[in-house]
Order: structure tokens, then sequence, then C-alpha cells
């Protein structure tokens, strides 16, 4: 669709194909299955790309720009409010998702990390989205 292609970005924690048009925001770290940032957002909520610094911050909610002063309560109520998704897959599939760390942590698999919860601390409001 030409009009997306110029009027919205592709915003991912994870990897991504096939994306050649518009802003493209990969590898997003932490993770939202960690408690990172984009584990916040809601629909509705206006993001702003700052490309030059690489950042990535909330400046909308349900459709309005707020404060940042806003934004940041928002995020708080929201970070308080935030449990980790319970992993839902069996086999293999489990063993990849527990052992999968981010890219930037090298993308490998972590054996040891079945032992642990992948869960890490959440990202505070203050952070850059």
């Amino acid at each position: 669709d030409l009009k997306l292609a110029t009027t919205t970005a592709l915003v991912t924690d994870g990897r991504f194909s096939g994306a050649s048009r518009g802003p493209c925001v990969g590898y997003a770290y932490p993770e939202a299955l960690d408690g990172g940032p984009l584990a916040l957002l809601r629909d509705g909520d206006l993001i702003e790309i700052d490309v030059t610094a690489g950042g990535l911050n909330l400046v909308g909610v349900d459709g309005s720009r707020v404060t940042a002063a806003q934004a940041a309560e928002v995020l708080q109520r929201r970070l308080e409010d935030w449990t980790p998704p319970r992993i839902r897959h069996t086999g293999v599939l489990a063993h990849f998702t527990a052992m999968a760390r981010p890219a930037l942590l090298g993308a490998g698999l972590d054996p040891a990390a079945v032992e642990r919860p992948r869960t890490t601390t959440p990202t505070t409001p203050g952070d850059q989205l």
C-alpha cells in the first residue's frame, strides 16, 4: 500500500524481513516479553521516532497528544500493572523461547537460561521507549 509506505513505521523488538519502505525500527531492547518499553504501548498511542538520537517516545494516548509528564504517568501506571506473558509453547519451541537471547546480547542460545526465568527488570518510565 503506497499510502502506508509514507505514513507508517515498522517498530518491533524482534527480527523482521521484507520491510523495504518507510522507517523501520528493529531489535528494540529490552524486548517486550522481558518487560521492555514496547510492552507498555497500546493501540491508539502516538509515538515519536527520533532517528538521529535513536529514541522512541510516547507522545500521545488514545490518539491525543499529551505532555511528557502525562506520558510518564501513563507509562508508570502501565508498568505497575504489567505482568510477563505466560509462555504457552511446548517441546522444542518452549526450549528455544527460554534459551533465545536478544540481538543486543548476541542473538544466540543460552542453555543455562532454561533454569532461570526469561524476564528481566522492566524498564522504568523515565527511560526512552
